[in-house]
C-alpha cells in the first residue's frame, strides 16, 4: 500500500473499531484492499465480487454456476432422484471473520470482535442484493435479501428448466449473518426467510445499525 492507501485503510478501521461505519464504508474499503490481499480467499473473492459484479468469473459465481448444474441433473433424471444435494454457505461466518482480522493482523491492529464482525457482514449482504448471476452473457439467476427469526440471508435463486418445459426457481442461502437487528416471527417451522419487497440500505442511526 502507498501512503494515501494506508491513511484510508486506518480512517476505515477506526470507523469499525468504533462501530460509526455504515455499508458505505464497508464497500469502499473491499474496493481499497481487495488488490492487496490476494492469498486471503473469502475477502479477495468477496471484494471481487462487489467490484465485478456484472461479470461471469470468481469463485462464488462459478460456485452458483455448479449449484445450478447439479439441481439440473436431478431434475432431468440425469442422475437418482435420491440423491441429495448439500447445499453449503459460499464462506462461513468464520470464514469470513477470520479472513478479515488477518487483514489487521497483517498492520498489528487488534481483531475485531463478533459483533462488528456480524455488522459488517450485514452490511456486506446488502451489498451483494440484486446481483444479477452471468453464464455466457445469460442471466441464469441472481441474489436477493431475506430475514428470519434468527438471521439475515443473501438468498441464491437459479432458474431449472424440468423436461425442457417447466420452468422452476431454486433457491438457497449463500451467505448470512447473526439477525440482530428486526424481531420476525417465524413464517412456517423451517424459519424460512421473509423476502424484502425492495431493496434496503443499511444505515447507522442512533449508534446502532437499521435495516431501511
Amino acid at each position: 500500500m502507498d501512503s494515501k492507501e494506508k491513511q484510508l485503510f486506518y480512517y476505515y478501521y477506526e470507523k469499525f473499531r468504533n462501530s460509526t461505519f455504515e455499508e458505505y464504508d464497508v464497500y469502499a474499503f473491499l474496493i481499497l484492499i481487495r488488490r492487496h490481499c490476494p492469498d486471503n480467499r473469502s475477502i479477495s473473492e468477496l471484494a471481487d465480487f462487489i467490484a465485478h459484479r456484472d461479470k461471469s468469473r470468481g469463485y462464488i459465481k462459478e460456485y452458483l454456476e455448479e449449484l445450478k448444474d447439479k439441481f439440473n441433473k436431478i431434475y432431468n433424471n440425469s442422475v437418482e432422484k435420491q440423491m441429495k444435494i448439500k447445499v453449503e454457505e459460499v464462506f462461513t461466518f468464520k470464514e469470513i471473520k477470520n479472513g478479515l482480522n488477518s487483514v489487521f493482523k497483517k498492520f498489528n491492529l487488534e481483531e475485531l470482535n463478533i459483533d462488528i464482525i456480524n455488522d459488517f457482514l450485514l452490511c456486506l449482504l446488502s451489498i451483494l442484493q440484486d446481483i444479477k448471476i452471468y453464464h455466457k452473457k445469460k442471466e441464469i439467476g441472481n441474489l436477493s435479501l431475506g430475514i428470519t427469526s434468527k438471521k439475515v440471508v443473501l438468498v441464491g435463486s437459479v432458474k431449472i428448466s424440468r423436461e425442457q418445459k417447466e420452468v422452476i426457481d431454486m433457491v438457497f442461502p449463500v451467505l448470512s449473518c447473526k439477525n440482530n437487528y428486526k424481531r420476525i416471527k417465524k413464517l412456517d417451522k423451517f424459519d424460512s426467510p421473509y423476502t424484502f419487497p425492495k431493496i434496503i440500505c443499511v444505515k447507522r442511526i442512533n449508534g446502532k445499525l437499521e435495516i431501511e
